[in-house]
């Protein structure tokens, strides 16, 4: 085990982070390559951002946004950041030459080109159809039993979760 991360014991609201993640994971069948992580996120200008996905297939949560935060907003968040990571799964699978049928080529192309640019914002494909995704999830879950309680009940401890002190933004 890598010395710079350990396990941790979560708060609530953490834990309806990562079963949040886990349930889009299981949703889509991303069910390996993404770490989850509470850590504080730094921009390179020292300001907090409430969560990041990073190329790497890193998602992190700000503690302070967790804990300050309705269970709507932090599923809403967490579901579109992890549909962000999905969507960049989809296209490494593209570049490998492994068929992906989700989205077609020139939205694969669109979306890789708003990852190569950089900073995913409110303008760019992906953070749309990330977007749209969380609130159809959103509104599906408000139709539904399905309640910050049963999300973490059930889904919280379905894949590894691991802490760090400190990430960079970088998407």
């Amino acid at each position: 085990m890598n010395d710079n991360l350990e396990t941790k014991t979560h708060t609530t609201n953490e834990k309806l982070a990562i079963a949040s993640v886990n349930y889009v994971r299981k949703l889509t069948g991303l069910n390996q390559g993404l770490y989850t992580l509470i850590a504080s996120i730094k921009n390179d200008d020292g300001s907090t951002t409430p969560s990041n996905f990073d190329k790497s297939m890193i998602l992190a949560f700000d503690p302070t946004f967790l804990s300050e935060s309705t269970e709507e907003e932090i599923m809403k968040v967490a579901f579109l950041e992890v549909y962000k990571s999905y969507l960049y799964f989809l296209i490494q699978r593209s570049k490998m030459g492994l068929v992906v049928t989700e989205f077609s080529e020139d939205e694969l192309s669109l979306f890789s080109t708003d990852f190569d640019v950089g900073e995913i914002t409110e303008s760019t494909a992906v953070y749309q159809v990330a977007s749209q995704y969380s609130k159809k999830l959103l509104s599906e879950i408000s139709k539904s039993n399905l309640t910050a309680s049963n999300l973490i009940k059930n889904y919280y401890g379905l894949y590894n979760t691991r802490e760090r002190n400190t990430l960079i933004k970088s998407v």
